[in-house]
């Protein structure tokens, strides 16, 4: 089932600053890889910009999504770009750290159990 981009991708744009979330899901997978590579892929080519990516309620992503993100990150980095994950839950950091992508990734903010909320 593929999701449609406008569906969960939410995106907000302050000049050289965007700010990518996710609604009504809590799983990035392969389903959704290509739709936030093309929802994002724009902001992160800017010249000078920051992609913040907010993971607030995600609790799982598949190795398609740390390929995305990896895809932004080299990609802003060619524009003296910067993409930053945020809000990241304990189990996506886990992943994150399995794969030894944490040196890879600018990851701003783990959030504490209290802080994860859940997403029907």
């Amino acid at each position: 089932m593929k999701r449609d981009n406008q569906n969960f991708l939410v995106v907000k744009n302050n000049k050289s600053k965007a700010r990518a979330s996710f609604r009504n899901v809590n799983r990035l997978t392969v389903l959704n890889s290509e739709a936030i590579r093309l929802g994002l892929i724009d902001i992160a080519t800017k010249r000078n910009a920051e992609l913040e990516i907010d993971l607030r309620g995600i609790k799982f992503i598949d190795s398609s999504i740390i390929d995305t993100f990896n895809l932004l990150s080299r990609m802003a980095g060619r524009y003296n770009s910067r993409v930053v994950l945020t809000n990241v839950s304990n189990e996506v950091s886990e992943l994150i750290e399995l794969v030894k992508m944490h040196a890879v990734f600018d990851i701003k903010h783990v959030l504490p159990i209290s802080e994860q909320r859940s997403v029907a």
